[in-house]
C-alpha cells in the first residue's frame, strides 16, 4: 500500500471515529456482524448471467489470463482483481464469492450508519437508515457484483466529502480524489459522472468559504485531480501493458457508449420481465420515487439560506448534489435494481430530512418515551421485512446441488439437469472446452468447462461483427466439439446460426430453451 492510500485509510478511519461516540462502537460492531451473518445465510443461488460472468472472468484471471486481451469486458478491472485475489487466497468457489459479498454489504451498512451520524442524525434513526439498505436494497440484487463494490465506494466518498473539513490544507481534495479514482477503476460509467459531481461540490464549497481567487480554486481542482490520477493510472496502465491501448479503449470507451446503449434500454424504475421475482423482495415504487426527496432538500436549503444556517446549508448541498450526480450515473440503465445501487445516498438524505423536525419536536413537547417508540416501531417493521426476504429466498432456492464451483442452490430442477448433461458430454473431452451462445456463463463455473473465446456473452448488436468472426475462427482453430445455444432470444436473422448449422449438428433439446450442438466436421 502506497503512502497516499495508507493516509486515505487512516483518515477515513479517523473520520468514522470522530463521527461516532465511544459508546456506539459496540453498536457498529454488532451492526457489521449482524449484517454479515444475515447476508451470508442466504442460499448461494448463482445468477446465470451477470454474476456468472463476473465470477467466471475472475476465475480466468486467477488462471493467468488478462482482461481486454484474453477476456472481453466493458468495465474497468478493479472489482475483477479484488474477486480474483480472494479466489487466489481462499479458493475458487461459490462460498468465497458470497462471503466476500457479505463483507461488502456489511461494510455498506456500517458506512451508511456512519454517514448519517456525521450529519448529526440520531443513532436510532441512523440505524434505521442502515437497516433499510439491507431490507430494501440488498435483496434486489442478491449476487456478487461490481455494482455493490461501487455502492460501497460511493457511500465512502460521500462520507469523505462530509468529513473533509476535518482534513487540513490540500490533503482533503487529494484524499477525496483518490476515492473518486478508485470508483472509476471499479465502474467507469459511474465513476466519471460522480467524479465530475464531486468536483462541482468542491468548487461550490470553496466559494461558500469565500475562496473567490482563481489560484485557490485551481489548486483545489488540481489536488483533487491528482488524487484521481494516483488511483487510476496504476490500474489502467497495467491493463494497457497487458492488452494494448486499442483493445482497452474499445472495451472501456467505445463499447459502453455505442454497443451497450444500442442494445439495452430501461425506463426509470422499470421492473423488467426478467426481474419480476427480485421485485418481490422490495418496494419498487419506493425506489422509483426516491429522487422525490430532492425537491424537499431544495426547499430546506432555501430555508437554511434565509435563516443563515450555513453548516446546515453546506450539508444539504453536499448530500443533495451527490444524490443528483448518483442519479445521473445510472442513467444508462435506470431500472429499479440500479436505483437500489445508489439508494444509500437517498437513505442518508431521508434520515437527515427526518432528523430536523424530530429534533425540534423532541426539544418542545414529545417525551423521550414516545420518540423511542417511534424509532422502535420503524426497526420492528424493518426486521419483519428482513425476515420476510430471508424466508422467501430459502423457499425459492431450495434445491441444493454440489457443483464444480461448490454447493449452489437452484430454483428449478432443469438447471441441475443441464449441469449433469454437460458433465456427461464433456467426460470424454480432455480440454473440457465448450462455447455457450448467446450467454450462460455460470455454466462454465458449475461444470468446470472452459470457454476458449474471450466472450462470455455474444449477442447480435451488443457484439460487433468482427467479434463474431473472432469466435468462429477460435471454434474452427480449436475444433471445439460442443456448442450450447440459449435460444430464448434467437431471431431468424441471427448471424451465428448459419455458421452453427454449417459446422455443427443439434444433438439435444430436452431442456426448454437450451439446445446442444456437436461439431459435425470433426476430422
Amino acid at each position: 500500500m502506497c503512502d497516499t492510500e495508507r493516509s486515505l485509510a487512516n483518515s477515513l478511519s479517523a473520520s468514522i471515529a470522530v463521527a461516532l461516540r465511544r459508546s456506539e462502537f459496540w453498536l457498529v460492531g454488532l451492526l457489521f456482524t449482524g449484517a454479515f451473518v444475515y447476508v451470508a445465510s442466504f442460499p448461494p443461488n448463482l445468477s446465470a448471467s451477470d454474476e456468472g460472468l463476473y465470477l467466471y472472468e475472475a476465475k480466468r484471471i486467477v488462471e493467468g489470463q488478462a482482461l481486454y486481451r484474453d477476456i472481453f469486458e466493458l468495465v474497468t478491472p478493479a472489482a475483477w482483481y479484488l474477486m480474483a485475489g480472494c479466489f487466489w487466497l481462499f479458493g475458487v468457489s461459490m462460498a468465497t464469492a458470497r462471503l466476500v459479498t457479505a463483507v461488502i454489504h456489511a461494510s455498506i451498512t456500517v458506512v451508511t450508519y456512519a454517514t448519517c451520524r456525521v450529519v448529526a442524525v440520531r443513532p436510532m434513526l441512523s440505524l434505521a437508515a442502515a437497516c433499510s439498505f439491507l431490507a430494501l436494497c440488498q435483496p434486489v440484487w442478491p449476487y456478487a457484483s461490481p455494482h455493490w463494490l461501487s455502492t460501497l465506494i460511493t457511500q465512502g466518498l460521500l462520507l469523505a466529502l462530509l468529513r473533509r473539513q476535518s482534513f487540513h490544507g490540500p490533503r482533503a481534495p487529494v484524499l477525496v480524489g483518490v476515492l473518486a479514482g478508485i470508483l472509476i477503476c471499479v465502474q467507469q460509467q459511474k465513476g466519471v459522472v460522480i467524479g465530475a459531481g464531486v468536483a462541482i461540490v468542491l468548487v461550490v464549497d470553496a466559494l461558500l468559504d469565500g475562496v473567490t481567487a482563481a489560484r485557490p480554486l485551481m489548486r483545489t481542482i488540481l489536488t483533487y485531480a491528482l488524487g484521481i490520477v494516483v488511483a487510476v493510472v496504476p490500474i489502467l496502465s497495467s491493463s494497457i501493458a497487458n492488452a494494448g491501448l486499442q483493445p482497452v479503449v474499445r472495451a472501456l470507451v467505445v463499447h459502453p457508449l455505442f454497443n451497450y446503449q444500442r442494445s439495452f434500454h430501461s425506463d426509470w424504475g422499470e421492473v423488467g420481465w426478467g426481474t419480476g421475482d427480485l421485485a418481490l423482495y422490495t418496494f419498487p415504487l419506493a425506489l422509483k420515487y426516491s429522487p422525490a426527496l430532492l425537491p424537499l432538500a431544495v426547499v430546506w436549503a432555501i430555508v437554511s439560506w434565509r435563516r443563515q444556517r450555513w453548516r446546515e446549508l453546506r450539508m444539504l448541498m453536499t448530500i443533495g448534489g451527490f444524490a443528483v450526480f448518483s442519479t445521473l450515473s445510472i442513467a444508462y440503465y435506470p431500472d429499479f435494481i440500479h436505483i437500489a445501487f445508489i439508494a444509500p445516498v437517498f437513505l442518508t438524505l431521508l434520515a437527515w430530512l427526518l432528523e430536523r423536525p424530530i429534533e425540534r419536536i423532541k426539544k418542545s413537547t414529545a417525551p423521550v418515551v414516545i420518540m423511542g417508540c417511534i424509532h422502535g416501531a420503524i426497526l420492528v417493521v424493518l426486521a419483519l421485512q428482513l425476515r420476510h426476504n430471508w424466508l422467501r429466498s430459502q423457499e425459492q432456492y431450495r434445491l441444493s446441488y454440489m457443483t464444480a464451483f461448490g454447493r449452489v442452490n437452484f430454483e428449478r430442477q432443469s438447471d441441475i439437469q443441464m449441469i449433469e448433461r454437460v458433465n456427461q458430454l464433456l467426460a470424454d473431452v480432455p480440454s473440457r472446452e465448450l462455447f455457450i451462445y448467446q450467454g450462460y456463463p455460470s455454466l462454465y463455473l458449475t461444470t468446470a468447462s472452459i470457454n476458449p473465446t474471450p466472450f462470455q456473452l455474444l449477442i447480435p448488436g451488443y457484439n460487433a461483427p468482427d467479434q463474431f468472426r473472432e469466435v468462429q475462427s477460435v471454434l474452427d482453430a480449436r475444433r471445439v466439439r460442443y456448442v450450447l445455444v440459449v435460444g430464448l432470444f434467437i431471431r431468424p436473422s441471427d448471424p451465428f446460426i448459419p455458421y452453427l448449422n454449417q459446422h455443427y449438428r443439434q444433438i439435444d433439446s430436452r431442456i426448454p430453451g437450451i439446445f446442444l450442438y456437436e461439431r459435425s466436421d470433426r476430422a
